[in-house]
Formats: C-alpha cells, structure tokens, sequence
C-alpha cells in the first residue's frame, strides 16, 4: 500500500503533483486505485466529495448490471 501512495509515474503528465487515492481494508472485496483527478481536489486537501462519492457509487453500479 504504501508503494501505491508514493507512486509518481504519471507526474510528467499531470498539471500538479501526484497524489495516488487507495482505498481498502482487509475484509474489502474490491480494491479501487486512482489519481485525484483535479486542482479542486487537490485544493481541498480531500478525495472524498459527496460529488465524487456519487460518481463512484454509479460506475460500481454499473458494473454490477
């Protein structure tokens, strides 16, 4: 996990710092990874947004279909 949060492959292509999102637990069924996708949520110093918690509950959703 903590190799995951100190990656920076992406840093040549992002317009600000890489700031991996991981997102887990020992009983989690599902691991999801990502990249804080924007200036807004690196602004708020937070990757959880009721905004982006919606967006992610539908892609799940989806994929559950």
């Amino acid at each position: 996990m903590q190799d995951i949060r100190a990656c920076t492959v992406c840093a040549p292509v992002l317009p600000h710092a890489p700031w991996p999102v991981v997102v887990a637990s020992a009983d989690s069924r599902i691991l999801i990874i990502g990249q804080a996708p924007g200036a807004r949520v690196h602004a708020s110093s937070s990757h959880d947004s009721p905004r982006g918690r919606n967006n992610l509950k539908h892609i799940i959703k989806r994929l559950a279909e």
